[in-house]
């Protein structure tokens, strides 16, 4: 195998392209270098998505309960508990192979 170097001409493209990180600690709305408003702008964001997250698990867990329950999970039909018409005990067991 042969491999041949290929050089590229320069080209005006910074090397890196990624931005530098943004201070999550500032939010739209509290002013710059007011480090008590910062904190309280962070602490409701992060309740407001604990609130959104607690809504969602909460709304999951009642569908669970609904399907330990036995009642089918909305927009669905319950299909039978029991094995298809041909199902035979033994058939998928390892002495039963051939």
């Amino acid at each position: 195998m042969k491999f041949e170097l290929v050089q590229f001409p320069e080209t005006d493209v910074p090397e890196s392209t990624v931005e530098p990180p943004v201070d999550e600690a500032v939010r739209p709305g509290v002013p710059d270098g007011d480090p008590v408003a910062a904190v309280n702008a962070a602490t409701a964001h992060l309740a407001a998505q604990a609130r959104a997250e607690g809504e969602r698990i909460g709304a999951a867990l009642t569908e669970l309960a609904g399907i330990v329950d036995g009642a089918p999970p909305q927009g669905t039909r319950w299909q039978a508990a029991r094995p298809p018409g041909n199902f035979r005990a033994g058939r998928f067991s390892k002495g039963d192979a051939g």
